[in-house]
């Protein structure tokens, strides 16, 4: 397995249209130069701030402490180093298992793969390799990337289709309108911003059902099967019962999906 980093397309796919959105609020305000500019300097720092947080996913090597290296046998190859880390284990609540540090520019150094100790000493070594096995799967296939990009996207072009709208209203009308301009357009991106919500939440589903189906390919069932249940019971503590609820159900969706898997 081979790994590459993803965080250029993070930049690529998401810091140009954030630009895009304080541009054309920096043209709507042009009648203030004062608040042009201050738009533009947001927008510069903004851009700034997301290429700076995407330079090292999904967090700076240093604020994860003095993590203890070990070796760590795996059913895959892959070009990572394992790590014991401590600080993953110091705020129960963010539910911190296996974390694949990315740079940016990581060129044929071996990524550093960051484990919750204490996870790993409660429910054993076989927890371990999968939740492993896994994240590194998940990393490959750059599923934070599209869920990421899935969700900020649509509200970044939302948002410039709506300052577009406002500073160019006269010249769209024009064109289009205004019926178009005025109810249709307006519904459209309404309804197909709410068809990206939908979408994303069927593309996570998906994304875990088959990372799931993936790891029975090295991994038994039961194995595959603790994992799902003590990550999924991690993530319903602390919430309310309609999310307690929901996590159930999702958890019990993708149980049956991992009996119904050929494997």
């Amino acid at each position: 397995m081979k790994l590459k980093s993803p965080n250029v397309w993070f930049i690529l796919s998401t810091v140009p249209v954030l630009v895009l959105d304080f541009v054309l609020g920096a043209w709507l305000a042009r009648g203030m130069v004062w608040l042009s500019v201050v738009l533009l300097l947001l927008g510069l720092l903004a851009a700034l701030a997301l290429v700076r947080k995407f330079i090292v996913l999904p967090k700076p090597r240093n604020r994860y402490g003095t993590p203890e290296p070990f070796a760590l046998e795996l059913p895959i190859d892959c070009n990572a180093e394992f790590y014991h880390c401590p600080e993953m284990a110091k705020y129960e609540f963010l539910h911190r298992t296996v974390e694949v540090v990315s740079l940016l520019w990581n060129g044929k150094k071996p990524f550093q793969v960051m484990i919750n100790p204490t996870l790993a000493e409660k429910y054993g070594q076989d927890f371990e390799k999968v939740a492993v096995v896994r994240e590194l799967e998940n990393f490959r296939r750059k599923n934070s990337l599209k869920s990421l990009v899935g969700l900020l996207l649509p509200v970044e072009v939302l948002a410039a289709a709506v300052l577009a709208a406002v500073a160019f209203g006269p010249q769209l009308e024009a064109v289009l309108g205004s019926f178009v301009l005025y109810f249709a357009a307006p519904f459209a991106a309404v309804a197909a911003f709410g068809g990206c919500l939908y979408l994303w939440n069927r593309a996570i589903s998906n994304q875990d059902k088959q990372l799931d189906a993936f790891l029975l390919g090295y991994f038994s069932k039961e194995q595959v099967k603790q994992y799902i249940q003590v990550t999924e019971k991690m993530h319903a503590e602390g919430g309310s019962e309609k999310s307690r609820v929901f996590t159930e159900h999702y958890r019990d969706d993708r149980l049956k999906a991992l009996d119904t898997n050929k494997h």
